[in-house]
């Protein structure tokens, strides 16, 4: 059985049941869709990191890839704009059974410290648009299984100031049916580890077929992967964010070790150092006791 994964954070809302609440306030809960260290994806898929400045069309490009087929896990959705007095406003429409997003597109205007207030339905002011912000923002923050319409604003940050020329929002929608539907796939063919410890991961993992198994953990040269205890090539994935191996059909032992890249010739010359100044230690004391026991080392000199 699969342990339980906390999460600190639910972005799916509705879908996460609370484990506990420390006495600092934060939530602590399980999230049903975490997914284990390693999943099965076809060999032949692309493991390149998808390009493009919308977030949304990126996590559809990368599940694609995963999943070797066309996604469509976000969703465009109708918004409608009317501004007034400075305020840029939108009327969106989030679908049933989905979690709606906003993503805050910076002005062409727009520097580094150029934030505006992001808000939805009259709620509390939101920062975005600057330099530490995310600009991925929920649109509702509960699942409902009919549609629901929102409105979202962004006001000049400043008292006196404008919103940024070309500044705008992209609307989607999470389709949680969709969503489901994906995590049930990648979920059938999983590396669930026995040993995970710090630099020592190990496990028992059944492929239906020749596959490449995903792995969770950022590409690394100090990661080492064995299958049955055979070394295999552990290669990067997504601008190395992820790693993958090579595994063949049926059941295989699959370890991963890690150590420090330059270790072994780190200690290597570490030791040679450490032996030079051992022996120049060593010669020079015998050299001074040569010196102190010679006969002729308190001999009168024949200088006049």
């Amino acid at each position: 059985m699969q342990p339980r994964r906390p999460s600190l954070h639910a972005a799916v809302y509705g879908q996460f049941s609370q484990i506990e609440t420390p006495s600092n306030g934060a939530s602590i809960s399980y999230n049903p869709y975490a997914l284990s260290l390693g999943i099965s994806v076809d060999a032949n898929n692309s493991l390149a990191i998808p390009n493009g400045g919308n977030p949304f069309e990126r996590q559809n490009a990368l599940f694609s890839a995963i999943t070797g087929s066309t996604v469509e896990l976000y969703q465009k959705i109708d918004a409608t704009q009317h501004d007034a007095d400075g305020r840029l406003s939108w009327t969106v429409n989030v679908p049933a059974n989905s979690i709606g997003y906003a993503y805050v597109v910076r002005g062409e205007t727009a520097g580094s410290y150029s934030p505006v207030s992001f808000s939805v339905d009259g709620g509390p002011l939101i920062k975005e648009g600057w330099r530490f912000s995310n600009n991925v923002r929920e649109v509702n923050s509960q699942i409902v299984e009919s549609a629901t319409t929102h409105t979202v604003n962004i006001d000049p940050f400043y008292e006196g100031g404008a919103v940024p020329a070309g500044t705008g929002c992209l609307f989607y929608a999470l389709n949680m049916d969709e969503f489901a539907r994906i995590h049930d796939s990648l979920s059938q063919a999983q590396l669930v580890p026995s040993v995970f410890e710090d630099g020592h991961v190990c496990g028992i993992y059944t492929a239906a077929r020749d596959t490449t198994l995903l792995l969770s953990i950022p590409y690394d040269k100090g990661w080492q992967a064995r299958v049955d205890g055979s070394e295999v090539p552990i290669s990067p994935a997504f601008d190395k964010g992820m790693s993958s191996i090579p595994v063949s059909t049926g059941s295989h032992t699959i370890e991963l070790t890690y150590r420090s890249p330059g270790f072994t010739a780190g200690l290597l010359l570490t030791l040679v150092g450490c032996g030079t100044m051992a022996f120049i230690g060593i010669w020079t004391v015998r050299r001074r006791r040569r010196n102190e026991t010679s006969p002729t080392a308190n001999a009168p000199s024949l200088r006049s």
